[in-house]
């Protein structure tokens, strides 16, 4: 797992830094997970936030799932709403995977 994935996912304080010097917010890792998906994937608010304030961030990237995918799977509703307010879509199958399957 590349560095910057390693933050996005722990929540490493270097995010921020990682964001202000304009690393590519969209670039999957060898599992073709994205930073957003993998801070879905732990139920990391503080780490989403920070993503969806940042313009080029892709709410629907995601090779085996989306991030919404990824959040509804650990059961952060919050996490939900704010990609849902974020403007992903829903109605987005990965892995032969709705939304309901995750639920």
């Amino acid at each position: 797992m590349r560095t910057k994935h390693v933050a996005f996912s722990t929540g490493d304080t270097d995010v921020t830094v990682l964001l202000f010097i304009g690393c590519d917010v969209n670039l999957a890792n060898s599992d073709g997970s994205t930073p957003l998906s993998l801070a879905c994937s732990v139920g990391n608010d503080v780490i989403v936030e920070l993503l969806l304030r940042h313009r080029r961030v892709d709410v629907d990237q995601g090779v085996v799932r989306t991030p919404l995918h990824e959040a509804a799977a650990v059961g952060s509703t919050s996490i939900v709403q704010r990609l849902i307010d974020a403007g992903c879509n829903v109605n987005k199958v990965r892995a032969n995977q709705h939304l309901w399957h995750l639920a």
